[in-house]
Formats: structure tokens, sequence, C-alpha cells
């Protein structure tokens, strides 16, 4: 009696299961950790200083929107894109 090796079916142990994307989480954490450093320099030297309140803006909404999508478990591929 032989077996036929062709006709199973081999899956990825990660394929297809909820996870969160790391490098993502990181990236957002170090825009939010940016945004928050330049928001404190600006609120503790004032003057021109309160100018750095500019960049600061969008570097908070990058790091909210990339938590907001990254760190949600969803089902990924092995490159850690969303699977729909």
């Amino acid at each position: 009696m032989t077996t036929n090796h062709s006709q199973r079916k081999v899956t990825m142990p990660h394929q297809n299961t909820p996870r969160r994307d790391p490098f993502g989480i990181v990236l957002a954490s170090a825009f939010l950790v940016v945004s928050a450093a330049l928001t404190a320099t600006a609120l503790c030297v004032g003057g021109w200083a309160l100018l750095l309140l500019v960049p600061a803006a969008p570097a908070l909404l990058f790091g909210l929107g990339g938590l907001a999508l990254d760190a949600v478990k969803r089902p990924r591929d092995h490159a850690g894109r969303v699977v729909r």
C-alpha cells in the first residue's frame, strides 16, 4: 500500500491566524514618542519653540493611525499583510 504525498495539503502554522503586526506597532509607538517629545519641549521652552507643535501634530496622527491599524488582531499572511 503506497500513499500519494502529492495530494497532501501543507499548511503554515501561522497562516490565517489572527495576529498583530509588530513592526507597525513599533513604528507607530516611535511616532507617538517623537510627538510627545516635541510637544513637551514646545510647552516647556515656550516662545519660538511652540513651532515644534507643527511637526508634532502629524507625528501624533501617524502614531494613532498606525496603532489603530496594526495593533488589532487580524488574519495575516506570512509577510504580515492583512488577508481579506
